[in-house]
């Protein structure tokens, strides 16, 4: 089966979300069991950074450009499948690279928890064959899952009304002084911002999905000079964050845990372990907490190199 230009692009892009979600994922403390609620919940924050999006699964898994999977019956083994495998000929991308088994196990617990578990290791047949589990599907239920795969694959992004950015609007809510987890806190555009993190300016030269996708999926395109990398002291404290400076005696990092991030200097002598992190440092969550129109305003103050040629950014653009 051909998968479009766009389809491919969003599993790159789900891809690099949920990388980022191996940073941002929760789970117990070193040495501890984790409870059925820490999993629950641990797996509810990987979800949503990697999942969770308005064209993917939906908020809380109520559906989106993908379909809904709350109030579903499925198996754990389905899950863990599907999770690891991914759907071939659809949106949904395999993760078996990308998250831990044991944040598999957890995303596995929170869908279960909103869901009715079907006894047993072999899924029932009730199971969505959109979804990628249940019964071998005869010729009816193929034609019926390839027109859902086309319901909600296609058409939200063929048709999309034509949504234009306001490039100062978008001025605004990137330098929003209230925001402390806003983007100037760590990135610069033509000499304003903090210096955390790379410069944006060069970003008026890339096309607006591009754009997008280093807004939502910032894994996707990490700058080795601001690499993260996760710290084990000695004293058995963990810090992850991004290395500002390194030499013979010791080294600085962004502590990235809150935002505006900390500057923090460790002795080598204080360091048991420095591991590099494929990922990076800016929260995953920005496809939940801006609206569409919002992003597009992002797009096109980052486009927009010179006021008087206002760059115009419409939600075409995008796909």
């Amino acid at each position: 089966m051909r998968v479009s230009k766009s389809m491919e692009w969003r599993r790159a892009m789900l891809a690099g979300v949920a990388a980022a979600a191996l940073l941002f994922g929760g789970g117990s403390g070193a040495g501890q069991e984790p409870t059925r609620e820490q999993t629950i919940a641990a797996g509810r924050r990987v979800f949503s950074g990697s999942c969770g999006m308005a064209y993917c699964h939906g908020n809380d898994a109520v559906g989106g450009g993908g379909p809904k999977l709350r109030g579903r019956e499925f198996s754990a083994e389905t899950l863990t499948r599907v999770i690891n495998e991914g759907v071939p000929g659809t949106g949904m991308p395999a993760f078996k690279s990308n998250l831990k088994k044991e944040q598999v196990a957890q995303v596995v617990a929170y869908l279960l928890s909103v869901n009715k578990e079907l006894p047993g290791a072999k899924p029932a047949a009730k199971v969505d064959p959109h979804f990628g589990g249940g019964a071998a599907p005869g010729p009816a239920e193929k034609l019926k899952a390839a027109e859902a795969t086309r319901s909600v694959s296609a058409k939200p992004w063929t048709d999309a009304p034509a949504v234009s950015g306001d490039w100062q609007a978008g001025e605004q809510l990137f330098f929003d002084a209230a925001d402390l987890g806003n983007c100037r806190v760590c990135h610069t555009v033509n000499g304003r911002g903090g210096a955390v993190a790379s410069d944006l300016s060069r970003l008026s030269e890339k096309p607006p999905r591009e754009i997008l996708q280093r807004i939502l999926a910032p894994q996707a395109s990490l700058d080795g000079k601001y690499g993260m990398v996760a710290l084990t002291l000695k004293n058995g404290e963990r810090v992850a964050g991004i290395l500002r400076d390194e030499n013979a005696a010791g080294l600085r990092v962004y502590d990235t845990a809150t935002l505006p991030p900390i500057s923090r200097h460790y002795l080598k002598t204080e360091i048991a372990e420095t591991r590099k992190l494929d990922a990076s440092g800016c929260p995953g969550n920005y496809a939940a907490k801006f609206t569409l129109k919002q992003l597009l305003d992002m797009i096109a103050f980052l486009k927009t190199s010179d006021p008087a040629k206002p760059a115009v950014v419409s939600l075409r653009d995008l796909f």
